[in-house]
């Protein structure tokens, strides 16, 4: 087992004039055992594939939920629009349009294989917090900043601060630390291994081969593991290097809700998503004098920002036609947009090379936090079609649908036979239910009569689609003729 330790030191308090320090040792603990992820939902079925407004139908599917918590149960393949959750295998559903509900088992009942730390975080105070891990017999310095408010009992989004090459973890603290109360965060502002001062952007790119994705996933697990993080609003940014590293992160890791690499390029075979990455948002903020604008051919081979954006563009199926703005006369903001809300934006900052002005920075920074706290939950994958129903609706805005969910009983003493048809709507065969019914007799709509039957199950699949009065004869046990009038509604 890779061992950890952790030192945590309060280097800064807000609204005290005393500097103190507290060390405290911590020790690794090992997550429970991987999760078994539920069944893909199969054989879904409704009781009734058509209903009229305000009426009810049961969902019902197959499979199991293994180690996941619930079935959720969504109204678009996003994976956004929750209905409900459920652990068994059925629901019922009373739709007022017609609507296709997605089914999905989600959630790890509290399972993980990974190690933690095994952190005290609630002693984070108010302002800067100095800490040390021990990460694969590698020293790795963070500086957490909290509210002036900050509140150990209340979870808080995350934003992760990644230097550039040379840099420490002071300076996304400095950066990004006046912003930490105004977006009611925690910007944990991670420092490379020292004195190399460079992220491993892909594998085997740095001499040691530090674990940089693995260390923040780990960071970002014990927050969420401590209730000081929420686990569904946790960001990433990063300059030059720090920005490179984002993008290994939007490709490997599913733990974010949007990342903003900046001042970086994007490096070929080793940054594209694949199959285990997960649809993401993404910013890059570029100034097109910078040397990675245009790509490069050198030791690390990098696309061009056209390229980069064309391959996240093309993996998220944003429409390729982009809203443009320009929040500032020096910078050129061109977002891309999925069906599911998902966005790849790039901003352009005209004429500035890798460092940018100071103004256009700031300017160029919040926009970066606006698009991060836009995407302020992480989205899950879309739900394959094939876990997915219809159900349909009569349209009651037309004569016939008004007609053919009125069901007002016309015969005298019915519901004493307890006469009944389903389904209804039907796509062609039905039952009629009731006791001592002698005949059946189906009209169309004109008063044509197209069947008389005997028989209770009844096949309509031959006829045209539309409403049909259905009249039943039966006796009411002293021996007297009932007849009963229902509508049924052919459809597809």
């Amino acid at each position: 087992m890779r061992k950890f330790n952790f030192t945590f030191k309060r280097v800064k308090v807000l609204y005290q004039i005393f500097f103190f320090a507290l060390v405290t040792s911590f020790q690794v603990q090992q997550a429970t055992a991987a999760c078994t992820a539920a069944d893909e939902p199969s054989s879904i079925s409704v009781s009734t594939n058509t209903v009229c407004p305000g009426n009810a139908t049961t969902l019902s599917w197959t499979g199991n939920l293994n180690d996941a918590t619930a079935w959720h149960i969504y109204t678009t393949n996003c994976g956004v629009t929750e209905l409900t959750t459920t652990t068994s295998n059925s629901i019922e559903v009373s739709p007022t349009s017609t609507t296709t509900y997605y089914i999905r088992g989600e959630g790890e009942n509290g399972c993980d294989d990974s190690e933690l730390f095994d952190t005290e975080f609630s002693s984070l105070l108010p302002g800067e917090n100095e800490i040390f891990v021990e990460f694969d017999n590698l020293t790795r310095r963070m500086i957490i900043v909290t509210p002036a408010t900050y509140d150990n009992t209340r979870l808080y989004p995350a934003l992760f601060g990644l230097h550039g090459a040379g840099g420490k973890g002071d300076g996304f603290a400095v950066r990004f630390g006046p912003e930490v109360d105004e977006r009611d965060m925690i910007l944990i502002s991670l420092e490379a291994v020292q004195p190399l001062a460079k992220w491993n952007f892909y594998d085997d790119f740095q001499v040691l081969d530090q674990k940089d994705v693995e260390l923040i996933e780990q960071i970002t697990k014990s927050l969420i593991a401590e209730n000081a993080i929420e686990p569904d609003s946790v960001y990433a940014t990063g300059h030059s290097s720090g920005g490179l590293l984002c993008w290994r992160l939007a490709k490997e890791s599913n733990l974010f809700a949007a990342l903003a690499p900046q001042s970086c390029g994007m490096t070929q075979d080793a940054h594209e998503p694949d199959a285990s990455t997960k649809q993401v948002p993404v910013m890059q903020v570029i100034g097109t004098e910078d040397k990675s604008y245009n790509g490069s051919n050198n030791a690390v081979v990098m696309y061009s920002a056209v390229e980069r954006i064309d391959i996240w563009t093309t993996f998220n199926e944003c429409d390729p036609t982009p809203v443009v703005t320009n929040p500032d006369p020096d910078l050129e903001v061109s977002t891309y947009t999925n069906d599911c809300g998902i966005e790849v934006v790039i901003c352009r900052a005209d004429g500035e090379e890798h460092n940018f002005a100071n103004a256009i920075r700031e300017t160029a920074d919040d926009l970066v936090l606006d698009f991060l706290f836009r995407h302020a939950k992480r989205v899950a994958d879309p739900i394959d079609p094939s876990n997915s129903i219809e159900v349909a609706v009569v349209d009651v805005s037309t004569i016939e649908g008004a007609a053919a969910c009125d069901f007002t009983d016309i015969a005298k003493n019915e519901a004493e036979n307890q006469i009944n048809i389903f389904p209804n709507p039907t796509s062609g065969t039905f039952t009629v239910s009731g006791s001592l019914i002698d005949q059946i007799e189906i009209l169309d709509l004109l008063g044509n009569k197209v069947l008389v039957t005997k028989d209770l199950v009844i096949d309509l699949s031959n006829y045209a689609n539309g409403i049909y009065f259905v009249n039943i004869e039966s006796q009411n046990g002293q021996g007297a003729t009932l007849i009963s009038t229902k509508k049924v509604l052919l459809v597809d």
